[in-house]
């Protein structure tokens, strides 16, 4: 990870959780919801939604998890 405070980041490391990539993950979903019904033909918030999908791919990509097993 490439950031403007190395310093910082190495005396304060940051400790993330599965609850923070869920947390991503739903406000990239709320963020397109807003967008939605703030305008729904401008199709901004289509940027969120596949911004949320490629997070969730890469969610289960690194679990190992197929997620075509669970339907």
């Amino acid at each position: 990870m490439d950031t403007q405070y190395p310093n910082f980041f190495s005396k304060y490391p940051m400790k993330y959780t599965e609850k923070h990539v869920l947390k991503a993950i739903d406000k990239a979903v709320d963020d397109a919801i807003k967008c939605y019904k703030k305008n729904p033909e401008d199709q901004i918030y289509i940027k969120y939604l596949v911004q949320a999908k490629c997070m969730l791919d890469d969610y289960f990509n690194e679990k190992g998890i197929n997620p075509e097993h669970y339907q």
